[in-house]
């Protein structure tokens, strides 16, 4: 290829953009000249890291600073494609039956894990009848480990305050055999159809949908709840692999905002809790700020929470740290970056 043309590998490259994806063969194009404007300039300059994994600098620092054995792996973890993760329905089928049933599918078992499974292209299982018919439902092991986490049991009433798409919501109502209260919250009414239109697809039958504004205390909720799952608004950092446009359009700036939103709901959420009952507050990202630093902050002003302890033989072979129960799941192949602490109420 060192003998071809450059503008004929750029012409080639931006032709089979069109055929791939024609809606970015612009952008392709652009991108690929002004490399060949700017190629000596690029050339000679000093790699760093920002360069070598595409993070910005100020996100490096953050990383470096809070995983300094770990930063760089992190790094590379979030640049890698992951696998996609499903998991049976299994108030139709248990695991072993349904790859019985359907061993012509592509789908990989993650056997360590309760009903995880492994597909190779999302596109193959959301048009077969396996997904239609509310047989799996596409949702990273990293969720699905939450929702198992929580433990939710036969007849609990449970409150998913930022539920959309509803993937937890239903999960747990599966793991509960349908047999319970769920209330599905969400701010947005879109976001809530989706709720629905998964429900609806799954057959479930215990979840209740309602919009409503995590920043504002719901009198209907007080002390309501067996189990509150709070999955918090956040910066995201752990699911970069899904959504790398997270590395460029986040700023260091829009930490506060958010960090300020999460003090006030995880607030709130509290007051929806039973005595002795749980609240679990979990975040995709790993920055400590948004998580460690909130459960700490939350419990300086809450002396009738405390931290509960995580079985942590359920992450299997996963990447963890676990600080004083709070656990921080590294990402990796077939899960995101998570973190999860479970709170009791006394």
């Amino acid at each position: 290829l060192d003998k071809v043309p450059e503008y004929a590998v750029l012409n080639e490259s931006v032709e089979a953009t069109k055929l791939l994806c024609n809606n970015k063969s612009k952008f392709v194009n652009g991108v690929l000249r002004n490399y060949l404007r700017n190629k000596d300039t690029i050339k000679n300059r000093k790699n760093t890291l920002q360069d070598e994994y595409s993070f910005a600098t100020w996100m490096i620092k953050l990383l470096k600073k809070q995983y300094p054995k770990e930063y760089i792996n992190l790094m590379s973890s979030l640049n890698e494609r992951g696998d996609t993760c499903c998991r049976i329905n299994s108030l139709k089928y248990s695991k072993e039956d349904f790859l019985h049933k359907f061993s012509e599918f592509k789908i990989e078992n993650l056997e360590q894990f309760q009903n995880a499974l492994k597909i190779r292209y999302v596109s193959d299982i959301t048009n077969s009848h396996l997904y239609k018919e509310g047989l799996l439902s596409i949702q990273d092991l990293s969720s699905q480990l939450v929702c198992e986490i929580l433990s939710p049991r036969v007849g609990d009433t449970i409150i998913d305050l930022c539920a959309a798409p509803g993937g937890k919501s239903t999960y747990i109502a599966e793991l509960i055999k349908d047999n319970g209260k769920i209330i599905s919250c969400d701010v947005h009414e879109h976001k809530i159809k989706l709720i629905r239109n998964n429900i609806f697809r799954l057959g479930i039958k215990s979840i209740e949908c309602f919009v409503n504004d995590a920043t504002i205390v719901n009198d209907n909720f007080l002390d309501l709840a067996d189990k509150v799952l709070l999955d918090a608004p956040c910066s995201g950092f752990g699911v970069i692999k899904k959504k790398p446009e997270i590395k460029w359009f986040k700023n260091q700036s829009d930490l506060e905002e958010i960090i300020s939103v999460q003090k006030k709901i995880i607030n709130i959420a509290s007051r929806y809790v039973k005595k002795n009952g749980i609240l679990m507050y979990t975040t995709c990202t790993l920055n400590k700020n948004e998580n460690e630093n909130i459960i700490n902050n939350f419990l300086s002003n809450n002396k009738n929470f405390v931290i509960e302890e995580i079985d942590v033989t359920l992450f299997r072979d996963l990447k963890i740290e676990n600080i004083n129960n709070m656990i921080t799941l590294f990402p990796s192949k077939i899960n995101d970056g998570f973190f999860m602490c479970k709170l009791r109420k006394i």
